[in-house]
């Protein structure tokens, strides 16, 4: 009996693989900060559909379009990208947000993050 029940709980080739549900990876290594009606926030992880602000939650209701700007460090400069974004969760000291479409402008803007942490990483792997 004790071998049958091993034998039905074994790891499956199937079952070793997470499949996310995501549309965008999250991005958690990029200093960002967002400024939502004149207050900043530390952003815990983003992505090209959002990102997870860490904020008192109180004043936000879901489904509230809101106007804010993410701000990202980057190696030799600041990059602000102002933009809507919904409230899709709520937690404690937590709001998630998911960006209202995007246009190419926006997208270019993300992708130059992306495109610094990695001319970054380059250069410091060559110290």
């Amino acid at each position: 009996m004790f071998s049958a029940l091993l034998e039905a709980v074994k790891s499956q080739p199937e079952n070793d693989q997470f499949v996310s549900k995501r549309r965008h990876p999250r991005r958690e290594t990029d200093r960002c900060v967002v400024k939502i009606n004149g207050k900043v926030h530390p952003v815990r992880d983003w992505s090209m559909g959002g990102f997870l602000a860490q904020a008192d939650s109180r004043p936000f209701g879901i489904d509230n379009e809101i106007e804010m700007t993410l701000m990202f460090k980057l190696r030799e400069k600041m990059l602000e990208i102002p933009h809507k974004a919904r409230v899709v969760r709520k937690g404690k000291e937590t709001v998630a947000f998911e960006f209202l479409p995007i246009d190419t402008q926006i997208k270019t803007m993300f992708q130059n993050v992306v495109d610094d942490f990695v001319a970054g990483q380059f250069a410091d792997s060559q110290i």
